[in-house]
C-alpha cells in the first residue's frame, strides 16, 4: 500500500464468491477502481485507494461547505454501491468511510463482525424503497383559478367571511391530505419487512410524510401493487404520493 493513500470503503457484500467490480462505476474523482478485499466466511470489502491530499480528514473537512464538491462524491459513492446490489446483500458504508490501509480496514470489520453479521440476517434479500407524500401543486392551482372567477366582494365584511371560508377550506383540504399519507404509509408498512420515518423538510409547506421502506424480493410485488393503488387514491385527496427505489438499505443499517 502506497502511504500516499488510505484505502475508501464503499460497502460490504455479502456472497458466496466476490463480487465482480471490473465493470463498475469510476466512484470518487481521484480514486483507484473499485478493488475488493476478503473479510472471510463470505464477507467481502468493496475499497478504492484515495490519496491523502484530497481525501484525509483536513481536507475533507476544508471542502464540507461546497456543496458541489460533495454532491458530486456523494452521488459517485451510490453509484458504485447500487452497481453491487445483484451481487449478493449490500451493507452500504457512509460517505468519507476511511482507513489508513487495508488491513485497518479488515481489522475495523472484524472488531464489528457480530453487529454487522446481525444487520445482514436482517437486510438479507431485502432493499429499501423511499415513500414521499406532498401536496399537489394542482390544488392550489385550482384554487387561485376559482377564486379569479369569483365577483368582488360587496364588503368588508364579505371580504373577511371569504378569507375565513377559504382558509377553514385549506385547513380541511390539509387534513385530508395527512389523513390520506398515513392511510399510504400504514398499507405500504404492512407489505414491508420494516419501516420507518424520515424526517420532513422544514423548509416547504407542502411536505407531508417521508419514509423507507425495507422490502423483501418476495414481497415487492404485493408492495409495488399496493404503492400504485395508493397512488391513484392520493390524487383525490389533493396530494401526490412518490415512490423511489430500490435503494441499498441506508435506512435500515443504523437501526440494530
Amino acid at each position: 500500500m502506497n502511504a500516499d493513500n488510505a484505502t475508501y470503503l464503499y460497502c460490504l457484500v455479502r456472497s458466496s464468491r466476490a463480487p465482480d467490480t471490473k465493470n463498475a462505476p469510476a466512484g470518487l474523482p481521484n480514486l483507484s477502481r473499485a478493488r475488493v478485499l476478503d473479510a472471510g466466511e463470505g464477507l467481502w470489502l468493496v475499497v478504492a485507494d484515495a490519496p491523502l491530499a484530497e481525501y484525509d480528514r483536513a481536507p475533507i473537512e476544508a471542502r464540507m461547505q461546497d456543496l458541489e464538491w460533495i454532491s458530486v462524491r456523494a452521488l459517485a459513492h451510490e453509484a458504485v454501491i447500487d452497481h453491487l446490489l445483484e451481487a449478493g446483500t449490500v451493507i452500504p458504508m457512509r460517505l468519507f468511510t476511511l482507513f489508513r490501509d487495508d488491513q485497518r480496514a479488515l481489522r475495523h470489520i472484524e472488531n464489528d463482525r457480530a453487529r454487522l453479521e446481525r444487520i445482514l440476517a436482517r437486510i438479507d434479500g431485502c432493499l429499501e424503497w423511499g415513500l414521499r407524500v406532498q401536496l399537489s401543486a394542482r390544488s392550489d392551482t385550482h384554487d387561485r383559478s376559482r377564486d379569479g372567477k369569483e365577483p368582488p366582494p360587496a364588503s368588508g365584511r364579505e371580504f373577511l367571511l371569504r378569507k375565513k371560508e377559504q382558509f377553514a377550506g385549506r385547513r380541511a383540504h390539509k387534513e385530508r391530505a395527512h389523513e390520506r399519507a398515513e392511510r399510504i404509509y400504514a398499507e405500504l408498512a404492512s407489505k414491508a419487512a420494516e419501516s420507518v420515518r424520515r424526517p420532513v423538510d422544514p423548509n416547504t409547506d407542502r411536505s407531508l410524510l417521508e419514509a423507507a421502506f425495507l422490502v423483501s424480493s418476495d414481497a415487492v410485488h404485493a408492495f409495488r401493487a399496493t404503492a400504485d393503488e395508493a397512488r391513484a387514491a392520493a390524487i383525490e385527496d389533493g396530494c401526490d404520493a412518490v415512490l423511489t427505489g430500490p435503494w441499498p438499505a441506508f435506512h435500515f443499517i443504523e437501526r440494530e
